[in-house]
């Protein structure tokens, strides 16, 4: 059975297992870099709010050996477990003014995108494309974002330089916008890998937590040490989509201004930038393989976001180093 008749049977087989009560409807979710996933949305009488399904990883099951109905079967116990029974409340969704605050940005690489960026109001960066989105907050369902179409844009009455002045705004006062050393997000790594694996010898008293984390730094010490190059990482609190961070050029100018000097920017996902000073012995050649290592690697390719590296200075700002 191909992936396309596949979808074309599941539907019908959780509608008539979960009964006419329920409305059960499939979706195709565009994610970043043209990663397309199936889904069903399945709603309760009553509700406006559905779990994602997502289906691939059911076909794999099929492929697996496992048959329809028992797929059929776990679909159903997922929408069981995980949907909510609410109706939401979205009229404040159509208020512009009322989600102006909430509007922020993220940034994303814009010839992988061409076409999601058909439907979403953006503008150009650099090889990239600025796109935005909303800080949902919920008291039932918790927080999340929802990628701002031209149809909500449309309907709020508003252009894209709207929503551009919104975000700018935005993303820094909710997000917040952070640049620390590369050894101090390596160490706060190593540390929580390694008390996770010692949590049993922690608790039986065979070491302490602070024990934990100067061998953490003992070996952090080994892998960079004193004469290994600074680097920087470029990012918001949270760590999640913080490569948008970069479009702070007020914050750019400080870190320049501190350093002494300009610096090179490397885009190593869309969650954060890393950044290179100009005193460093690195040449460009360096911090191009550097980055393709890191794109190579990466598993996910929704984290993907750029195979360029960038360079600022206080007088041209940041710029592709082609350029």
């Amino acid at each position: 059975m191909t992936y396309e008749t596949f979808l074309e049977w599941i539907p019908d087989l959780v509608q008539s297992q979960l009964g006419e009560e329920v409305k059960v409807r499939l979706h195709t979710i565009y994610k970043n870099n043209n990663v397309r996933r199936d889904a069903l949305c399945v709603l309760g009488e009553g509700c406006n709010v559905s779990p994602t399904i997502y289906l691939d990883k059911y076909y794999e099951r099929w492929k697996q050996g496992i048959s329809l109905e028992q797929i059929s079967n776990e679909i159903c116990r997922e929408y069981e477990i995980n949907h909510c029974g609410m109706y939401m409340d979205i009229k404040s969704f159509y208020d512009y003014e009322s989600m102006k605050g909430r509007i922020v940005y993220k940034l994303i690489h814009y010839d992988h995108n061409r076409d999601l960026l058909k439907d979403v109001p953006h503008r150009r960066f650099l090889d990239l494309a600025i796109v935005y989105y909303l800080l949902v907050e919920d008291p039932f369902i918790g927080s999340g974002t929802a990628l701002i179409h031209h149809r909500q844009r449309e309907m709020w009455r508003v252009d894209e330089e709207a929503l551009y002045e919104a975000a700018s705004v935005n993303t820094d006062r909710l997000l917040g916008n952070e640049i620390v050393p590369m050894r101090h997000v390596i160490r706060e790594l190593l540390q929580r890998d390694m008390r996770r694996q010692l949590e049993a010898d922690m608790e039986m008293g065979i070491c302490t937590e602070e024990q934990v984390d100067l061998w953490a730094v003992e070996i952090l010490d080994q892998m960079m040490p004193a004469d290994h190059h600074t680097m920087f990482v470029l990012s918001n609190a949270n760590k999640y989509l913080g490569a948008s961070a970069v479009l702070n050029q007020e914050h750019l100018m400080e870190f320049a201004i501190g350093l002494g000097c300009g610096f090179h920017v490397i885009p190593s996902s869309i969650h954060e930038m890393i950044l290179v000073p100009d005193t460093e012995t690195l040449q460009r050649e360096d911090l191009q393989r550097l980055l393709r290592e890191i794109n190579e690697e990466e598993e996910n390719v929704q984290e993907y976001l750029s195979d360029q590296v960038y360079h600022y200075d206080a007088e041209k700002g940041i710029r592709m180093i082609s350029e």
